[in-house]
């Protein structure tokens, strides 16, 4: 015998359950390892305050309608967080994107050239978009309804898409590219003479003449006038590439 007193069987019992409890509310006040992935631990600064988990919550009984877009976005520090603000981001960044894009789309309309000669303002951002990207039409599709010419010896005559087309003494077919077709006048125009000062009427007023088309855009690509419009022409588009390539 030692000389200690020895409990009884039921004593032993109690303290040892006793002590179980304990340890039980110690455990279950420690952070679990899983919690702390739950949790952000992105904090830069330790603030001494009793952080709660209750969701935010924003009046909005007196809102407008269109308020909700400067209301502030309450989220919750996990470790989705980031793929949440993300999202946010990328929405605003889209909304962004599409206004910009319809503002970059009015000034190409507004700068592009339509397909109809007869409706162009002519000044330096249009003689400065022909020149370093060219124009061309879409034959296929081209209504020449309006262009419908009455004589005295023929019922009625159409603008011919052939006049757009000429053969080489060699028998090669080449395009006139400077020609181009109005729907809305139903004639005939030289842009090159359009846009470089050019006087007769395939760059004023219009050409319609189709009983003499041959004749007459023969006579107009020879003269003097037409090949110095084209050498403008040709000589702008160089210069705007430098500047471009500069």
């Amino acid at each position: 015998m030692d000389g200690r007193k020895r409990l009884s069987g039921a004593k032993y019992k109690k303290n040892a359950l006793i002590k179980k409890q304990k340890h039980t509310v110690l455990l279950n006040s420690c952070l679990k390892i899983y919690d702390m992935f739950k949790s952000s631990t992105l904090t830069t600064e330790v603030i001494n305050t009793n952080v709660t988990n209750e969701p935010c919550s924003i009046d909005t009984t007196n809102v407008s309608p269109n308020a909700h877009e400067s209301l502030p976005v309450c989220v919750p520090l996990t470790w989705s967080t980031p793929v949440l603000i993300c999202q946010l981001l990328t929405k605003q960044m889209t909304n962004k994107l599409i206004q910009f894009q319809r503002a970059i789309i009015g000034v190409i309309d507004n700068c592009y050239p339509r397909s109809d000669p007869a409706t162009w303002v002519i000044d330096n951002i249009l003689r400065e978009f022909i020149s370093s990207y060219g124009f061309t039409q879409d034959l296929k599709n081209l209504n020449i309804s309006n262009s419908k010419r009455p004589y005295i010896n023929v019922l009625k005559e159409y603008f011919n898409k052939n006049c757009l087309q000429t053969t080489l003494k060699n028998g090669e077919n080449i395009a006139r590219g400077y020609l181009v077709y109005s729907e809305s006048k139903g004639a005939l125009f030289c842009y090159p003479c359009m846009l470089f000062g050019g006087v007769t009427i395939f760059a004023t007023t219009r050409f319609s003449l189709w009983k003499k088309t041959e004749e007459r855009i023969t006579e107009h690509s020879n003269s003097l006038k037409h090949r110095n419009c084209m050498i403008k022409l040709k000589n702008h588009s160089k210069v705007t590439a430098e500047l471009i390539s500069n």
